[in-house]
């Protein structure tokens, strides 16, 4: 439990290193809360966090968002796949030093979003201590700031929660 706890720690320090923290107080965005879950403040260093419930041994389907460091960043950094190969490149480091395994990289543009004309979304699937995470990030650009949207979910879990974290994702609304 230790380790799979380490482990989650680890997938939001290295989220948290990629931008800068939103002040709770001045959000501007909305997003839908699933059923059940925990909306939470300052979770390790985070300010904005959302929770699912805990399942078995599986551990917990999380989302954050951030706002990006920059106010105004080029969505072409995307399409252009720089931010890609870095991702890749880190993402795989961050793999060997957690002993885990690859499953699966990918980048779009991201699904269809309800407020949001483009975006851009990266997916990685890999194996740590023998349990399997799907780690999807989206990059939402609103008037004011880049917001990064990220999920971590429990292979174990995904039929649970999946449709819940992907209907909340997709419709981010920038503006408080």
């Amino acid at each position: 439990m230790i380790i799979r706890n380490r482990n989650l720690l680890l997938f939001v320090i290295g989220f948290a290193l990629l931008a800068s923290g939103l002040n709770a107080a001045t959000t501007n965005f909305k997003l839908k809360i699933p059923p059940k879950w925990q909306e939470m403040k300052q979770l390790w260093g985070l300010d904005y966090s959302l929770v699912g419930p805990k399942k078995e041994q599986h551990g917990r389907p999380v989302i954050t968002v951030t706002k990006a460091a920059h106010s105004k960043f080029p969505m072409e950094f995307f399409t252009k796949g720089e931010y890609f190969s870095s991702y890749q490149k880190s993402k795989s480091k961050w793999l060997q030093d957690a002993k885990g395994a690859l499953i699966r990289f990918g980048h779009d543009p991201a699904p269809k979003m309800k407020h949001i004309k483009k975006a851009y979304m990266t997916e990685v699937s890999y194996l740590v201590n023998s349990e399997g995470y799907l780690e999807r990030s989206y990059y939402l650009p609103c008037s004011d700031h880049l917001y990064l949207v990220k999920y971590l979910l429990p292979l174990a879990v995904k039929g649970e929660f999946f449709q819940q974290m992907e209907q909340s994702v997709r419709g981010f609304k920038c503006g408080g």
